[in-house]
């Protein structure tokens, strides 16, 4: 940066837009940065800050809404995703296959819903993929005999510039993925909590969805009683999890506030059915037979108590607002 980097709140909460807020803690960037592996290590050099410069996280006061409340300047965050991430360490953790396995799950789930609604769709199904990456997504859609037209759209220039050295189809804004629309299915997928003015980006999904569309968002979770243990941590020069960063991260979302801000944002999520294996053996004899009751039962009553629990990821679909 040219000059030094001064940290105030400076941010209105993103979910109601009110300015009273209760600072929870003052995160020094050694902290968040020293246990984050893609980090260059000399980020406080490439962004102009010292390593003990405090970065705020704060309550909404109204709504109880926990964002970063500095918002960092453009030029700021451009350098943390383009310079201070370390680009090949960066891709490879992108494409490992933990996190690939986990991305291809969530197709799973999106796929099996978009066959159920549009098995008899007459043209092709239509696909954004809201922060894109590096297109792990649109490389398994766009594969020979499948009926998605994909798009990707995307912010980063470094992804950018990968995604169209190997000709697949991304955009840069929300103006250009509107020419391609409508969707059918649209996907954000850790995106929300990366963007500043979230409400602007849910508007936009709205109106870029199909009548009959589906969107699938994921979120880290930040329930109260979860970000207070991880501040606490912190503010013990303890190690916690990379998701709490306020340079990255601008919002906590907590499983509760995710769905009443998708509610008021005009979507409802689309109940999933459970089918859960008993492992019901009838065939055992004896003690064996004993012990696989008990498990059913255990199993039972474990989908009983827990099949509402909070979760960071909703497939929604559009309501009619009344």
């Amino acid at each position: 940066m040219d000059k030094a980097v001064t940290v105030q709140s400076n941010r209105a909460c993103p979910r109601c837009g009110n300015f009273d807020r209760k600072v929870l803690s003052k995160l020094k960037a050694k902290s968040f940065c020293e246990i984050n592996s893609t980090y260059r290590k000399n980020y406080s050099d490439i962004l102009g800050i010292k390593p003990d410069t405090e970065f705020p996280i704060a309550k909404c006061r109204d709504c109880g809404f926990i964002y970063s409340s500095w918002l960092p300047p453009t030029k700021f965050l451009r350098l943390v995703y383009d310079s201070v991430i370390d680009e090949e360490i960066g891709f490879k953790e992108y494409l490992s296959p933990d996190w690939c396995g986990h991305l291809f799950s969530i197709l799973g789930k999106i796929l099996t819903e978009s066959h159920r609604r549009f098995q008899y769709f007459s043209k092709p199904i239509k696909i954004l993929d809201y922060g894109c990456g590096y297109g792990v997504f649109i490389r398994a859609l766009t594969a020979k005999g499948y009926p998605y037209k994909v798009v990707g759209l995307e912010k980063s220039e470094r992804a950018l510039t990968f995604m169209r050295n190997t000709g697949l189809a991304v955009v840069s804004t929300e103006e250009e993925a509107e020419k391609y629309g409508p969707y059918q299915i649209i996907i954000l997928n850790e995106v929300l909590e990366h963007i500043p003015d979230f409400r602007t980006s849910l508007n936009f999904v709205n109106m870029a969805l199909d009548v009959n569309g589906i969107v699938w968002i994921s979120v880290p979770n930040f329930s109260d009683k979860e970000i207070n243990r991880y501040l606490n941590l912190a503010s013990h020069a303890n190690p916690f999890p990379r998701e709490l960063n306020p340079w990255e991260h601008l919002n906590y979302f907590s499983a509760i506030s995710l769905r009443e801000i998708l509610y008021e944002e005009g979507f409802k999520p689309i109940k999933e059915k459970m089918n859960i294996d008993l492992e019901y053996q009838p065939n055992l004899q004896g003690i064996y037979k004993f012990k696989n009751a008990l498990g059913v039962i255990k199993r039972l009553l474990i989908s009983y108590f827990f099949r509402s629990r909070p979760r960071t990821h909703l497939l929604l679909e559009k309501r009619e607002k009344t």
